[in-house]
């Protein structure tokens, strides 16, 4: 995993962890049937760049229709690798569009990708009942 300075109590701490991985068109691959398409979630707190490289194969074969990605507006993790006009044009490259977005704190937030191949509706349609269904999950009326 990457490594992030943390202030507590005054002082800079760093944390390093090792966790087992696997890349992820092998993890597709092994886990999911032949022309199963599957949605992501990616929070890999600064690993973005490590991990979509390592779905090239899917993105290809258009397994993936849709990616819901924590990004960064500034480098969080010292071996960060991508921010997020970086994804946003990696994403593009590989035909999907945004979505939704969040704004979960200043400088990071998620946002939900579309494979463009699947959308044959209008995104107003989508965006229009999505924020409809927030607010009322949120209490804010329609």
């Amino acid at each position: 995993m990457l490594v992030r300075d943390t202030v507590q109590r005054g002082r800079v701490r760093r944390t390093r962890t090792t966790v087992k991985s696997i890349r992820g068109d092998t993890f597709i691959k092994n886990k999911f049937k032949n022309n199963t398409k599957i949605s992501l979630w990616i929070d890999v707190e600064g690993a973005q760049s490590e991990v979509l490289n390592s779905l090239s194969n899917s993105f290809e074969q258009g397994i993936i229709n849709s990616v819901y990605i924590e990004v960064e507006q500034k480098k969080m993790w010292q071996q960060q690798k991508m921010l997020d006009n970086d994804i946003i044009d990696f994403m593009n490259k590989r035909n999907f569009s945004q979505f939704l977005r969040d704004n979960e704190h200043a400088t990071q937030y998620n946002i939900i990708f579309v494979n463009n191949n699947i959308t044959d509706c209008n995104f107003t349609f989508f965006f229009d009942y999505y924020r409809m269904l927030l607010q009322k999950i949120s209490g804010r009326g329609a």
